[in-house]
């Protein structure tokens, strides 16, 4: 198998986001930079139609036909972030993968599947089933569209 496309994408997301904003503040620009480029820019998203099709995990199939699973769509956001020293995790949540973007102190979630969309805390209730209220959930350090969080 050939890697070398996956290099080539990788790196073109990073010229990309360096030319974008690569010194954007803060992390929700970041976060609207990242999903513009790889929703936008590299036509990925999430696949509603195939939903359940076990190609949909598998990395390989990602690059040819943009659309796949939260979580193959988090990795893309997570290494095209920290190719340009952006601060980015994937956060696996029931059933969904998500992204944080930025430092621990200014975190803004985003949705890969649903086009790189911010996360608020409605969405997550609901992602999450209500396991967590509302306020615990902001007792726990996560915050949405910049929000401090309190630590």
């Amino acid at each position: 198998m050939d890697l070398g496309v996956f290099t080539e994408i990788l790196t073109a997301m990073k010229q990309h986001l360096a030319d974008a904003g690569g010194a954007a503040e803060p992390s929700a620009a970041r976060a609207k930079i990242l999903a513009c480029l790889i929703g936008n820019g590299f036509n990925f998203a999430g696949d509603r139609d195939t939903y359940d099709d076990p190609d949909n995990a598998d990395m390989v199939p990602v690059i040819d036909r943009r659309r796949r699973l939260s979580g193959s769509l988090s990795i893309l956001y997570v290494a095209a972030a920290r190719r340009v020293g952006w601060a980015a995790d994937a956060l696996n949540t029931p059933g969904h993968t998500l992204v944080r973007v930025g430092a621990d102190t200014a975190v803004v979630l985003v949705d890969p599947f649903a086009g790189g969309g911010v996360v608020r805390p409605d969405h997550m209730m609901a992602l999450t089933g209500g396991a967590l209220p509302d306020s615990e959930i902001w007792a726990r350090g996560r915050c949405w569209a910049g929000r401090p969080s309190g630590r």
